[in-house]
């Protein structure tokens, strides 16, 4: 009754109608998101989460994560008993 819901064709129409609506609302949300860091009655901690999305959303700011890696000098000889052994 419904195998029209499962053709890719009706899939891929839902999703460009989903964007499109997306789409529409990009611009209020940034007269919103410009008022919030403009105001004066908006504490700080909320005015850099509002400035934190709009970067992220322009691609200037990415979540960094840091990553140690250690090393271990071994002499060819160590590496080749090494191989050997497995």
């Amino acid at each position: 009754m419904y195998e029209w819901k499962k053709k890719d064709y009706f899939n891929d129409e839902l999703i460009k109608q989903s964007e499109e609506v997306q789409r529409s609302f990009l611009a209020d949300t940034y007269t919103q998101l410009r008022m919030i860091i403009n105001s004066n009655k908006v504490n700080a901690g909320n005015k850099l989460k509002a400035i934190e999305l709009v970067l992220k959303n322009q691609g200037r700011l990415k979540d960094v994560q840091e990553v140690t890696q250690t090393t271990e000098d071994k002499t060819l000889k160590d590496l080749l008993d090494e191989l050997n052994s497995l």
